[in-house]
This record gives C-alpha cells, sequence and structure tokens, in this order.
C-alpha cells in the first residue's frame, strides 16, 4: 500500500482518551502493523488484505471528528478496536520471525488466523461507521428541531400556558 499512516506530528484528534484508550494508540499500532508487513516482505494475499482492512478501519476512524470520540457510543467499540489491532500486530509479528518453511508447513494455520482478524475488522469498521452514522442523525435532527413556548389563554396561574412545539426547518 503506497499511502502513509501517519505524517508529522500527533494531531489533538490522536490524543483523544477513552478510557485507557488513546485514538493515537490505535494509529500507532495500525502504524506498526504496515511496517511490519513492509520490512519483512509479507506479500502472501492474506497479509496484505489484512493490512487494507487495518487502513480502512483507521480512515473510518480519522472521518469522525475528535470532539465526537468521547461520546457513549463510540467508547466501547475503539476500545475493542485496540484490543484487535494489538491481536493483528502480534500475529503480524509474530509471523515475521517465523522462517520460510515455517510458514509453509503451517499456513492453513496462519492464513485462518489472517482471516478472522480481517472479518473482526471489517465489524468494528461497520461498527464505527453505523455509531457515526448514529451520532450525525442526532446531531442533524436535534439542529432542526426547536423549542417553541408562546403564551395562551388559560392554564397556569401566570396566564400562561406553555406549548412546546417542535418545527422542522
Amino acid at each position: 500500500m503506497e499511502e502513509t499512516l501517519i505524517v508529522g506530528p500527533i494531531s489533538a484528534g490522536m490524543l483523544v482518551t477513552i478510557g485507557k484508550v488513546t485514538v493515537g494508540g490505535i494509529y500507532q499500532l495500525a502504524k506498526q502493523i504496515h511496517q511490519t508487513m513492509e520490512n519483512y516482505e509479507l506479500n502472501e494475499e492474506y497479509c496484505t488484505e489484512l493490512n487494507d482492512h487495518v487502513y480502512e478501519v483507521v480512515n473510518c476512524l480519522k472521518s469522525i471528528p475528535y470532539n465526537r470520540l468521547n461520546h457513549e457510543s463510540f467508547r466501547q467499540p475503539i476500545s475493542n478496536l485496540h484490543a484487535c489491532f494489538g491481536e493483528c500486530w502480534n500475529l503480524t509479528s509474530e509471523y515475521s520471525e517465523i522462517t520460510s518453511i515455517e510458514r509453509f508447513l503451517r499456513a492453513s494455520h496462519y492464513q485462518r488466523l489472517f482471516e478472522k482478524l480481517k472479518t473482526q475488522l471489517v465489524d468494528y469498521k461497520d461498527r464505527l461507521t453505523f455509531a457515526m452514522n448514529v451520532q450525525n442523525f442526532v446531531i442533524t435532527t436535534s439542529s432542526h428541531v426547536r423549542r417553541n413556548t408562546r403564551p395562551q389563554r388559560g392554564g397556569n396561574t401566570y396566564g400562561y400556558m406553555p406549548q412546546t412545539t417542535y418545527v422542522s426547518e
């Protein structure tokens, strides 16, 4: 993959802490996975597919404004994503350290492990996209609804009956 994951210093968005997980930590793990793949020339199809899925998830994560990442709907998915990236990095590190003969002999074993992680990454990407869409819907809906209180005859002791109407603009 020709795209560079992290260029320059870490931005404020990367430093958002969600529980004990930082978004910058996720980006760093993604960078380490990519560097391991490049350094050891892990060109097997399942390695490159895993790397591609890591990039897709990171790009999805980058598209979420950092001030929204602290919302409850993102905490668990991002924490799980951090754990999944840790597993990806452990697997790529382990795979890069074995000999070519071991890779050949245990190819189906490693292919299953890479496939499992790839499936998890697709699931996390879908969850992040869903959470982002829900957040966008809530923000869009709340910005189009306004509270309108107007005086009415009768009602409470002050002669006003608060009436709430929701008007879509």
